[in-house]
């Protein structure tokens, strides 16, 4: 039952991410914070955007395949959890200095049930309630946690990204260097899943 809910609240969660930067990207006019930002910072604005669609993408996906039961790929649901904190944790900052009391309560309460949500599929997984889990109990709870941290460590990479792209002010060299490193660390991640599911 916990975990139906905790699907549903991905689902739910990643569909109004889509919704919420539809809406920003169609009416940018009426955004000026938003479109200072595309002319100062394209590529740290893109690659958050890249981010913000891939963890909504990524969180519909494992919400539906844990609903229609296909829970081999079980790992996919720790993984969104940690995508959405993150990102909800950041924007929640975000507004928080801004002060944009609206934004401020939404991402607080999709925060604080993220949260909620990652400490109960982490007591799932010391109970051994997983479904299509195979990992022992003893450690499958830590699986987990580990998978939350992949998820966090993805939506930062992505990110990582945009950031050296617009700041690497450096000799191309480096620039290009730093930008490999972080893109295999990302693969290094994608591999272990890959690895985990197998």
């Amino acid at each position: 039952m916990i975990s139906n809910l905790i699907a549903i609240f991905m689902i739910l969660v990643g569909l109004l991410m889509i919704g919420f930067w539809i809406f920003l990207l169609i009416n940018r006019e009426e955004e000026p914070e938003l479109m200072k930002e595309i002319k100062d910072t394209p590529y740290m604005i893109k690659l958050h955007i890249i981010a913000e669609f891939t963890t909504a993408l990524f969180s519909i996906l494992s919400g539906l395949l844990f609903l229609v039961g296909i829970d081999q790929l079980w790992i996919f649901i720790p993984i969104s959890l940690g995508m959405i904190f993150f990102a909800s944790l950041q924007a929640l900052v975000s507004y928080a200095t801004d002060g944009d009391i609206m934004y401020i309560i939404m991402l607080g309460i999709i925060t604080f049930l993220a949260l909620l949500a990652i400490i109960f599929e982490i007591s799932l997984g010391f109970n051994g309630n997983i479904p299509g889990s195979e990992q022992p109990s003893e450690i499958l709870g830590i699986w987990i946690f580990v998978a939350i941290c992949l998820g966090m460590s993805i939506y930062i990479v992505i990110q990582t990204i945009g950031v050296e792209l617009h700041f690497g002010k450096r000799k191309k060299f480096d620039r290009y260097i730093s930008l490999i490193v972080v893109l295999l660390f990302l693969l290094i991640l994608i591999a272990i899943l890959s690895i985990f599911i197998s």
